[in-house]
């Protein structure tokens, strides 16, 4: 990866994890055609925010993408996928370092 590419990369992890922050949303996710509403947790001490929704099911691969109103902040990793209903986690942190 270029070192321009990485930079980027972590300015908008910085961005989206600054408004998960500081935005009471209403945050989604969007998932394998399904937009579930995405609670949204700030743990002070272990800095980090943490969101959490409810899905039918998912094909494997399927790329969930994190939202808040109706911005698009983050595509996240692909899930393993489910063909009953499952909830879905994503934390958004501050890395190790950077914390210290």
């Amino acid at each position: 990866m270029s070192f321009d590419l990485a930079v980027s990369r972590a300015v908008t992890m910085a961005h989206a994890l600054e408004r998960a922050l500081h935005d009471s949303g209403p945050w989604f996710i969007e998932l394998d055609g399904f937009v579930a509403h995405a609670e949204r947790e700030v743990r002070e001490e272990a800095l980090e925010v943490l969101f959490t929704a409810q899905f039918p099911r998912a094909l494997p691969g399927a790329v969930p993408i994190l939202r808040c109103v109706s911005d698009e902040m983050r595509a996240l990793a692909p899930v393993a996928g489910s063909d009953r209903p499952f909830q879905y986690q994503v934390t958004l942190g501050l890395p190790a370092e950077v914390a210290a």
